[in-house]
């Protein structure tokens, strides 16, 4: 038995696998099961649709997986928190997905998962609920989603832009990034914790640092106009560290 734990678009990398990644990803999975792995695979599609170029797999792997094994049961979590840019909502779905399970035992599961959600969440938010619901009734909801979705990717193609013409910061390392609502660096040669201290102490910049080597920044929440300043900011102090 295996849980396997799949988010696309990645936090922190916002990675996402392009189509023939994704083909191998899910053919690699199947091969598992055909070998008797028992699997359970999360999709975490919480940025789910923020995907930002053209060779980028668009659907969620649980499409793939929910029906192509039964030694595989497939979840999605999913929800408008971030796909539909109410950050504080925290408003999401659990779907699950496998072949050969009956109507009993989706009962079964459902039953069990209610009783997980009572006993650690016990009291969610009903007026998020209830705005959510009354939002993706609208016929006008698709048209703010696109507008809001057009300003996401203007910042992420200015990020790109800043990072493949930047002169500086040079120890600061892309990881790979085409979608949702962060990219990474890694720190080469400095500790990224007392990076992101800097920022935040001498710059007043929040960031995330991970295993000391890694600091997400959330392009998302940044104006185009001041990302330049942003990010220079954030190599200036990667350079002063490493000097």
């Amino acid at each position: 038995k295996a849980i396997v734990m799949l988010n696309f678009p990645n936090n922190p990398t916002g990675y996402s696998p392009t189509v023939q990644e994704a083909q191998i990803l899910v053919r690699e999975l199947k091969t598992l099961a055909d070998h008797g792995f028992r699997l359970l695979v999360v999709s975490d599609d919480a940025y789910f649709g923020l995907f930002f170029e053209k060779e980028t797999y668009t659907c969620s792997l649980f499409r793939d997986l929910c029906s192509i094994h039964p030694n595989i049961v497939a979840v999605k979590v999913d929800g408008p928190t971030k796909e539909d840019f109410v950050w504080g909502f925290r408003v999401g779905f659990l779907t699950f997905g496998s072949p050969e399970l009956s109507q009993a035992q989706f009962e079964a599961l459902n039953k069990k998962l209610m009783v997980s959600l009572l006993s650690s969440i016990s009291n969610p938010s009903k007026p998020a609920q209830s705005i959510i619901k009354k939002a993706l009734k609208d016929p006008a909801h698709q048209v703010h989603k696109d507008r809001y979705f057009a300003i996401l990717k203007d910042r992420y193609l200015k990020v790109k832009e800043i990072c493949a013409n930047r002169t500086k910061g040079r120890a600061l390392k892309a990881l790979p990034f085409n979608s949702g609502y962060f990219m990474s660096f890694r720190f080469e040669g400095g500790d990224a914790e007392k990076l992101r201290l800097e920022l935040l102490m001498n710059e007043g910049i929040g960031t995330i640092s991970i295993q000391d080597s890694f600091l997400r920044i959330a392009f998302a929440s940044i104006d185009v106009e001041n990302l330049e300043a942003l990010y220079n900011a954030i190599f200036d102090k990667a350079d002063k560290l490493t000097s």
